[in-house]
Formats: structure tokens, sequence, C-alpha cells
């Protein structure tokens, strides 16, 4: 596999999210909950990061970097909601598209 560098704008969508509500070793009980993003970049480059709470599926979000425990990391902050109206069925994997 080729890895290579590229500069980014650290603008893309989000392509899909989950929260994390375990610390992860180094870190404290208050770093919790939090995102988990993939983002396909606007440069044609998908990359994980943390986010926001409440990014979805389709938002627009721009890249910084925050500290998280020992570790320097991208956090994703919403710039633009998706525009087209959520599915009547749920995305979540584990949420089986059931409804009661």
């Amino acid at each position: 596999m080729d890895v290579a560098t590229r500069t980014s704008s650290g603008t893309g969508t989000v392509a899909a999210a989950t929260t994390i509500h375990r610390a992860p070793p180094g870190t404290s009980a208050a770093d919790v909950p939090f995102g988990i993003v993939l983002i396909d970049l606007d440069e044609g480059v998908r990359v994980m990061g943390r986010c926001v709470s409440g990014a979805e599926p389709g938002d627009r979000v721009t890249a910084r970097f925050q500290r998280f425990g020992q570790q320097l990391v991208p956090l994703f902050e919403v710039l633009e909601r998706r525009t087209s109206p959520a599915s009547p069925t749920s995305t979540r994997p584990n949420d089986l598209g059931s409804r009661t």
C-alpha cells in the first residue's frame, strides 16, 4: 500500500457517525461521551476523527485540532446540516430499522 501526505482545507462531509460512552485508556470519565466520525474530505480522502455531538451523515463539517488525553486529534464541527430530510427508518447499525 502506498501512503502519501496531502494538504487539506479540513472541510468535508460526514460519511458515518457514532457515539463512544466508555473512556479510552489514558483519559477520564469526564471525556465521555464523545462522537467519532468518518469524514469524506473535499480533496477526496476519507479520515476519522472526533466530532461535536449531534453530527450526522450528510452534514458539512470543518476540522480543528484538540488535545484528547495525551494526543492531539482532529475535532470536526458542523458547518451546515444536511438539507434532505432524514429517512423514515434509522441508519444506525444496531437499530435494525425497527420502530416502536
